[in-house]
């Protein structure tokens, strides 16, 4: 289609040309060779190089033949040195024209290959949160029943008079099995707030609560599970703010046991809260591993483990933390690290004490 409208353009313009002879004087020739040129650039940025250079050929051909004064047979293939510039402009034009043709057509491939992907992509992600949200739920069942026979067992072990070798290591089986699932829980339900954030439903139950009263729960807490002594450093008046009591409670909790999961028995583990102006900042400081200075902007991402957490005998899947900043965003605050790597980890968590946290997400 290229090559025969291009034909019939030239020839259309050799018509014209001759037909407004007279108005086109005292030469003709050049102003048709303008037009000839801007028609050759329009059918190489249209139809490319190969009709362009045949729009050339045709344009030197017209212009000489029809446009420039008849001469001898001779004196016209010599007249072809006049039409040299002519040539070169045309060709460089259809070629430039013809480069940006292909560069614009790669451009759309390109595009279209990269919103193909994205569309796949976004695809891959919706079956994987339906998948992490079925299989999640799904093994939460199991796990129930594991712990409650594992506790089922437990207790009728302990109705046993007598102690024995045998009840005493079966007991302390069942001790480890109540502990391994707790932590297979914590698993899933990591893996289930994360396809929650992943799909916006990180539900929020707002009320009033007292963030010193949290603090010290979460302390007690990780004493508790953890046989780890925390020293904690907190206000003798209550720090009252509308929050997610439950959400900044598994903040608090997740930041104490990284502390205590990540340094020495012997080495103290800090929890601290203070008021600054109208916000309450609260500080988990601990004299383990550390974290890598490059490593540290890293940290809250989703899945990620810094170096000497991957190094270490602790396993974990590096939710937690991705987790902790999405609660306390949502609750209007910041997290963020100071760490050195040998030396130990601060974790810092601002959250306002006279504002409202934002809406809930629709689902």
């Amino acid at each position: 289609m290229g090559y025969l409208l291009t034909i019939v353009l030239v020839a259309v313009v050799t018509f014209l040309a001759l037909q407004f002879w007279q108005l086109l004087q005292p030469e003709p020739h050049f102003f048709a060779g303008a037009i000839m040129l801007l028609l050759v650039f329009l059918i190489a940025l249209i139809w490319g190089a190969g009709p362009g250079i045949s729009a050339t050929l045709l344009s030197t051909v017209a212009l000489d033949f029809f446009l420039v004064s008849p001469v001898s047979q001779q004196d016209r293939l010599s007249d072809l040195e006049d039409f040299v510039p002519f040539i070169i402009a045309s060709l460089v034009m259809s070629l430039l024209a013809s480069q940006r043709e292909r560069a614009r057509m790669r451009a759309r491939t390109a595009e279209r290959l990269a919103t193909e992907r994205a569309q796949a992509l976004e695809e891959a992600g919706k079956v994987k949160d339906q998948f992490l949200s079925l299989a999640s739920h799904e093994l939460k069942t199991p796990v129930a029943a594991i712990k409650g026979y594992a506790q089922l067992a437990e207790r009728r072990l302990k109705k046993i008079p007598g102690t024995s070798p045998g009840v005493a290591a079966t007991q302390e089986v069942l001790v480890k099995i109540n502990q391994q699932t707790d932590k297979l829980t914590g698993l899933i339900n990591d893996l289930l707030d994360v396809s929650r954030i992943q799909a916006g439903r990180l539900e929020l139950r707002l009320e009033l609560c007292d963030l010193t009263t949290l603090c010290r729960q979460a302390a007690e807490e990780q004493e508790l599970t953890s046989g780890r002594s925390i020293d904690v450093c907190l206000p003798d008046e209550p720090m009252i703010i509308t929050a997610d009591a439950e959400r900044l409670g598994q903040v608090l909790s997740n930041l104490l046991t990284n502390a205590v999961k990540y340094s020495a028995a012997d080495r103290p583990v800090r929890l601290s809260l203070t008021r600054q102006a109208k916000q309450a900042m609260v500080t988990v400081e601990d004299k383990g591993v550390g974290i890598p200075k490059d490593e540290l902007p890293l940290i809250f991402d989703q899945f990620f483990r810094a170096r000497t957490a991957r190094e270490g005998s602790q396993r974990g899947l590096g939710l937690g933390l991705a987790i902790c900043k999405e609660i306390v965003e949502r609750h209007q605050g910041c997290i963020w690290a100071t760490s050195e790597e040998g030396v130990g980890s601060q974790f810092h968590v601002m959250l306002p004490l006279d504002r409202e946290p934002q809406a809930e997400r629709s689902a």
